[in-house]
């Protein structure tokens, strides 16, 4: 009975979910080393003239479009009030991105996404400083990002990841009266990362045990 109890227990060591909890991602490399399957949002399928911009709706997903193009990609949705879609070098712009005029705006996932990520544009001349409220299911905060851009054109990259699920990013505008500019937005699902420390240390006691009582069975 104690021999199959501690191979219980090794086993439940060996099972334990791994998963990181919600925390900060601070880059794209570090985002694609933990996403297994994932979908990006350029805004690539938009045609907007080199230094132009147009406001088109206030919502914008998969089942929308506009006479600049699209629709977005499928599980997103951009909301706020007066979406812009800036084309190639408006105010520094490096290819399209997408702003919200007179509002926050708000990142929804259609379906609980695992992880994101998304580069925040600064304006040439005009920093901006924003905020990013990650919320998860049932309305919780998952956590509060606060950036404060640059005076020449720069790209932040935010991110998050949380095992239970993401729902929605909001960006606050805290600067002039627009929403910091958002591009490749990157989001889907994680890997099962590497057990951790302290894992691997009940890992390794349990292992012992089970050798102990086999080399005591076979010495008897």
């Amino acid at each position: 009975m104690r021999h199959r109890s501690i191979k219980l227990l090794v086993l439940a060591v060996l099972t334990v979910p791994t998963l990181a909890s919600a925390q900060q991602v601070t880059s794209r490399v570090q985002l694609n080393s933990i996403l297994t399957s994932w979908v990006t949002e350029g805004f690539d399928a938009f045609t907007i003239g080199n230094g132009n911009a147009v406001q088109n709706v206030n919502v914008l997903d998969n089942s929308s479009s506009s006479p600049y193009g699209g629709p977005v990609a499928p599980g997103v949705r951009f909301s706020g009030r007066g979406l812009q879609m800036n084309g190639p070098n408006w105010y520094g712009s490096a290819s399209n991105d997408l702003l919200a005029v007179g509002s926050d705006l708000t990142i929804t996932f259609l379906n609980s996404v695992q992880a994101f990520g998304l580069d925040a544009n600064d304006f040439d001349q005009y920093p901006a400083a924003f905020t990013a409220t990650i919320f998860g299911q049932g309305n919780s905060i998952l956590g509060v990002l606060a950036y404060s851009g640059s005076s020449a054109p720069a790209s932040n990259f935010i991110g998050w990841q949380d095992a239970g699920g993401i729902d929605r990013v909001v960006l606050t505008r805290n600067s002039y009266n627009v929403s910091t500019n958002v591009d490749d937005i990157q989001f889907g699902s994680t890997v099962v990362s590497t057990p951790e420390p302290a894992s691997m240390v009940l890992l390794a006691t349990g292992l012992l045990g089970v050798f102990g009582v086999a080399r005591r069975k076979r010495n008897r």
